[in-house]
C-alpha cells in the first residue's frame, strides 16, 4: 500500500532571482512538505544561500512565486514571514557577543511575552540545548563555535516555527562540535518543525533530511527524497 504524500508546507514555483542585469535563479521549483527536512544542496555559487534568502523574503524574484502554509508569501516583507512562523538562521554567528547566554535568549523572547513566558520559553530551551543551560551565565562572545551556532537557532525558537531554514550550520566547526550541533537540530525537527538546511557536509545533510534539492549554476538539477537520489559524490560535482 502506498504511502499518503504528506501536503506542502512550503512550495517554490519557477522562481528566477537576478542582481541587477545578472540573473542568479533560474525558474527554481521544488516543494518541501509539511514536517518534513530538505537539504538544499550544490557546489558554491550554486545559487543555495540566495534560493533560501529569496524565501524568507529577503531578496525578491523577478518571476514566479513562493507558498507558504497555503498561502502566496512572494510579496511579503522579512517580517511579514517570520511572522507567519518561517525563520531563518543566517550563515554565521547572529549573536549578541557582548552580552551574556541568558540574555541573548531574553532580548529575543522578550518581545511580546510577560516575564513568566519569557522566563518558561528560555527553561524550554535549555531542555533542548542542554549545553546553553551549563553556559547562561557566561558571555555569548566567549562561547565556542558550536555552543554559538547552537544559541543561533535557539534565538530563532522564540515560538516553535513552522519551518526553520539554517545556511551552514557547521561552518569553521571541529567535527566533534559538528555532531553537538546536528544533535541540536534533530531536537528541533522532532518537536514538529520542518527544515531547510543548506550545509557543506552533504553526507550528514543527507542523513539529516528526508528530501534533497540539488543546485548547479542557479538551476535546480535534482529533487527527490534522499533514498532516491543515487550517488551525491557524482551529483555533485562542479
Amino acid at each position: 500500500m502506498n504511502q499518503p504524500i504528506s501536503e506542502p508546507l512550503l512550495e517554490v514555483v519557477e522562481i528566477d532571482v537576478s542582481y541587477g542585469p545578472f540573473k542568479a535563479i533560474f525558474g527554481a521549483s521544488f516543494s518541501l512538505p509539511r514536517g518534513a527536512s530538505l537539504a538544499l544542496l550544490g557546489p558554491n555559487g550554486a545559487g543555495k544561500s540566495t534560493l533560501a534568502r529569496t524565501v524568507s523574503g529577503l531578496i525578491k524574484p523577478t518571476r514566479g512565486k513562493i507558498i507558504f502554509d497555503g498561502q502566496d508569501i512572494t510579496k511579503l516583507s522579512p517580517w511579514e514571514i517570520t511572522r507567519r512562523s518561517l525563520i531563518q538562521v543566517p550563515e554565521g554567528r547572529g549573536i549578541f557577543a557582548t552580552l551574556g547566554v541568558r540574555e541573548n535568549l531574553e532580548l529575543a523572547f522578550g518581545c511580546g511575552n510577560s516575564a513568566s513566558q519569557t522566563k518558561g520559553l528560555i527553561e524550554k530551551v535549555f531542555e533542548t540545548f542542554p549545553r546553553l543551560h551549563e553556559r547562561s551565565g557566561q558571555l555569548a562572545g566567549t562561547l565556542s563555535g558550536g555552543e554559538q551556532r547552537m544559541l543561533a537557532l535557539a534565538r530563532a525558537l522564540v515560538s516553535p516555527p513552522k519551518l526553520l531554514i539554517v545556511d551552514e550550520l557547521s561552518l569553521g566547526l571541529a567535527p566533534v562540535v559538528v555532531d553537538d550541533v546536528f544533535a541540536s537540530l534533530e531536537e528541533i525537527k522532532k518537536q514538529g518543525t520542518s527544515v531547510l538546511l543548506i550545509e557543506q557536509h552533504v553526507n550528514r545533510a543527507l542523513e539529516f533530511s528526508d528530501r534533497a534539492v540539488v543546485m548547479s549554476k542557479g538551476e535546480v538539477v535534482l529533487e527527490g527524497p534522499v533514498s532516491e537520489l543515487g550517488d551525491m559524490d557524482t551529483i555533485l560535482i562542479p
